[in-house]
């Protein structure tokens, strides 16, 4: 090669040429640990969590608790474990996110990230009983592929399912009537951050506001998909603020905000476009575990339908005009006959109508108690009461069937104290100061296959 000065200079033993080879070389030995082609999504990605995760951890009150979730698959003494040491928990996921995301290019420091990360998110979902962790958890392992189009179509993939899914959740739980004016006052009644925001909400007309939940409901359910089909910078922008001004809307409505989301769409959205002509086999099966977990509304950590909230009010409170006075649908993990003349506190007992309705994010340590209202937070689909038929409001035998089989086959809530499960299930009747008076219904795991009224004078009360 011939420069400007017409000095023939030897390419093989240029500054550059050398340092190419060096970093070839490095490749193929590293081969197995290190990456060497672009890993901008692994460093929006994990650097994004590591400054949302401590904002997470302030934001829940996760350290005090009554009771835990436990996935199916996971030994009880497991979670145990991770309870106990929340904080090393925490800081193990934030030290290996920053590692990550300083050396993204080893794919021995995003298994790491990815491992400790699943490890507080598990805890998180534990306690907490949300999916706010589920989008992040999900492409931290994504990000476990090599880099390219397949990597970025996958995270896309990710991020349209984590908003779509909740919307079409509630489409077909509700329907349309979900964004009705009667629902958004009672959610914003209930979570709202602030008095300010409860004010707006109270003095906006029925027909405004029943407009812009109706909007928002469609929106969440359809709009996402638009962050798989982005092909340039510009869609990315507009879909990325798109999606930022909806979480906001969240934010005020309902004192939610998805903090973790956000760094996965902007490495879903700002690196590359993907590739529709070789997608690979990953792709296809994500899209079509995703489908099936919808359409079944399965739920067992890490698998999520990511429902939330997914009753209208009227839905609500047809069930809860059964289930929501003198009489409650509740858990226990104590028998029948220690009930008698205890509050729901001191029984230790969770509201199940409550529970399922409406998924209770905590945000105080006394919301773990348990007062029959803030038991054990949840908002796991396959724990939906089908009240699509109101017939089954008025079916105590069968919604203590329904609940035995939903949370005690096999056990998924556990006293945190004993870890005692949730194994006994009733129908209780409540007198004036809130102590159980007397029980309708009761079934347990260890006995009775179906429910059976109890005969009258069980509701005696206790000496």
């Amino acid at each position: 090669m011939i420069n400007s000065s017409g000095t023939k200079i030897n390419v093989s033993t240029s500054p550059k040429a050398v340092c190419v080879r060096e970093r070839d070389s490095v490749c193929q030995v590293m081969m197995p640990f290190i990456e060497c082609s672009p890993v901008l999504d692994a460093q929006l990605i994990y650097g994004g969590l590591a400054v949302t995760l401590p904002l997470a951890v302030m934001s829940f009150a996760d350290g005090a608790r009554r009771y835990f979730l436990r996935p199916r698959w996971i030994p009880v003494k497991v979670l145990d474990i991770l309870l106990k040491n929340r904080l090393l928990v925490i800081m193990l996921a934030e030290i290996s996110l920053i590692l990550a995301a300083i050396y993204p290019e080893f794919i021995i420091a995003r298994i790491i990230a990815s491992l400790f990360f699943a490890s507080y998110a598990l805890h998180h979902n534990s306690v907490v009983g949300t999916h706010f962790e589920m989008c992040a958890l999900w492409s931290t392992f994504a990000l476990l592929l090599p880099s390219g189009s397949t990597r970025v179509l996958i995270l896309r993939l990710i991020s349209c399912y984590s908003v779509a899914a909740p919307g079409l959740i509630k489409l077909f739980v509700a329907g349309i009537e979900w964004g009705a004016a009667a629902n958004m006052r009672m959610m914003n009644y209930e979570f709202a951050p602030g008095d300010l925001v409860k004010n707006v909400v109270k003095a906006t007309p029925d027909v405004a506001l029943g407009f812009a939940g109706r909007l928002s409901l469609l929106f969440e359910a359809i709009f996402p998909f638009a962050i798989i089909f982005c092909r340039n910078s510009d869609d990315s922008t507009i879909v990325f603020t798109a999606l930022f001004l909806f979480h906001t809307g969240c934010l005020l409505l309902v004192g939610m905000f998805f903090l973790h989301h956000i760094p996965v769409y902007a490495g879903a959205l700002f690196t590359e476009s993907p590739s529709f002509t070789s997608i690979g086999i990953f792709p296809i099966i994500l899209i079509i575990i995703f489908v099936t977990v919808v359409v079944t509304a399965y739920e067992d950590w890490p698998i999520s339908n990511m429902g939330l909230f997914p009753y209208s009010a009227s839905q609500a409170f047809e069930f809860k005009k059964k289930f929501g006075g003198n009489l409650r649908l509740v858990g226990t993990t104590i028998s029948t006959k220690r009930l008698i003349g205890l509050t729901l506190r001191d029984a230790s007992a969770i509201d199940l109508i409550t529970f399922c309705l409406r998924a209770t994010v905590p945000l105080i340590p006394e919301h773990f108690e348990g007062d029959g209202r803030h038991g054990c937070p949840t908002y796991w689909a396959d724990s939906w009461i089908p009240i699509n038929s109101m017939d089954l409001a008025n079916k105590s035998t069968e919604a203590v069937n329904i609940a035995r089989k939903v949370f005690g086959i096999p056990a998924i809530i556990y006293d945190t104290r004993t870890l005692e499960p949730l194994r006994h299930f009733h129908v209780v009747e409540l007198d004036a100061k809130e102590k159980i008076r007397k029980i309708i219904v009761t079934s347990s795991v260890d006995d009775t296959p179906e429910a059976q009224p109890l005969a009258k004078d069980v509701g005696a009360s206790r000496k």
